[in-house]
C-alpha cells in the first residue's frame, strides 16, 4: 500500500491478492524466461518485457 497525503487529502494505492496463484503464476514465467538464458542478473523488469 502507498499513500500520498496532503494537508486536507490522502491518495491510496493498494494491491490485494486473492489467491497465491497469482505469485505461483509469476514465478513459472520467470523460471521460463530463465530456461536456456546464460548466467546473469536479471530483474523482473526483463521478464515482463
Amino acid at each position: 500500500e502507498v499513500i500520498f497525503a496532503g494537508l486536507d487529502e490522502v491518495i491510496e494505492i493498494k494491491h490485494t491478492a486473492y489467491s497465491k496463484a497469482v505469485f505461483a503464476k509469476g514465478a513459472v514465467n520467470a523460471a521460463r524466461f530463465l530456461a536456456g538464458k546464460p548466467a546473469g542478473m536479471y530483474t523482473m523488469s526483463n521478464v515482463v518485457e
